[in-house]
């Protein structure tokens, strides 16, 4: 199965991240990247960026994943609260 970055990409923008932030947290990593490299995977130009970049992505993904799953159950955990707390 072949992955597809631009979708990464697109998904982890969706969440709130910008093409800079992607950078930045590449960067973080230790992997040289760009702005315009993240623009050209979004946009198909490139298909298969660096393993390193490939690797990077796909664990920023996972990590906004998780993240995105907790904040979903911590919005319904704070709803089934706030609707206790008003049949009380």
């Amino acid at each position: 199965m072949k992955t597809d970055f631009s979708k990464i990409i697109i998904t982890l923008m969706r969440r709130g991240f910008t093409e800079q932030d992607l950078v930045d947290a590449v960067n973080a990593f230790g992997v040289d990247c760009s702005q315009p490299t993240i623009n050209r995977i979004k946009n198909g130009l490139i298909r298969t960026p660096s393993y390193d970049l490939g690797v990077c992505l796909v664990r920023l993904y996972e990590q906004s994943r998780q993240a995105y799953i907790d904040s979903i159950r911590r919005d319904r955990f704070v709803t089934t609260q706030a609707k206790r707390q008003r049949r009380s």
